[in-house]
């Protein structure tokens, strides 16, 4: 770790990441289920003959809502992701990061030397 921020709600741009499995059929034939997931900015991640994987990113209100809506359709599984956020203000963490490796060079990266000798290694 380089360095430590700490930023209120106010002065981030933030989203929460979210996977809906959803039943095929449920999708295929209630349409008011296809326009829920429009509404939602839904994208597909999976199509399988008994289940579509859809991702979404919004606040919690949002997924917490498009879940409650989905259980009533057979939700079938649900998983959100952590929070992520950029800084509304911030002219970038990435130029502070180029400063501090052209001021600090990383040293070589070094191949580890075990990693072809996984069998003789890691045995019980």
């Amino acid at each position: 770790m380089l360095k430590a921020y700490f930023n209120t709600n106010d002065e981030l741009i933030w989203q929460e990441q979210a996977l809906y499995k959803v039943p095929t059929q449920v999708v295929n034939e209630k349409v008011y289920v296809e326009r829920l997931l429009r509404q939602y900015g839904a994208n597909v991640v999976v199509i399988r003959p008994d289940y579509i994987v859809f991702e979404t990113a919004g606040h919690r209100e949002e997924i917490d809502k498009l879940t409650q809506e989905l259980t009533k359709y057979g939700l079938i599984e649900f998983v959100r992701g952590a929070r992520i956020a950029i800084i509304k203000a911030s002219a970038g963490f990435h130029e502070k990061l180029k400063q501090f490796e052209k001021e600090e060079p990383a040293p070589e990266i070094v191949e580890n030397e075990y990693l072809d000798q996984q069998d003789k290694v890691f045995t019980m």
